[in-house]
């Protein structure tokens, strides 16, 4: 009597790997496919290189104002506490 071999088997195919299209926008979960939603753009929504020079401009003009009236601020107070020191003395 012979041993049986994995040689006296006959090849088999090779195992069918599920083709995943190469969409980086969509993730699979359970079977189903979603769309990522920081992939959609909507032109109506989308911020152009234009609108965000404007919008970085804003908030180097409002940094200036804040920055302004802190120094405004601490200004009055000094002016203040120099009033106080002259009144006490």
């Amino acid at each position: 009597m012979r041993k049986h071999t994995w040689a006296d088997e006959p090849p088999r195919p090779p195992r069918a790997r599920p083709q995943v299209p190469d969409d980086r926008n969509i993730s699979y979960s359970a079977g189903q496919a979603f769309r990522r939603e920081a992939s959609i753009a909507v032109p109506d929504f989308a911020v152009t290189q234009a609108e965000q020079r404007v919008l970085a401009q804003r908030a180097e003009d409002a940094a200036r104002e804040r920055k302004a009236e802190a120094d405004r601020r601490f200004r009055r107070a000094l002016e203040l506490g120099a009033a106080l020191r002259a009144l006490g003395d």
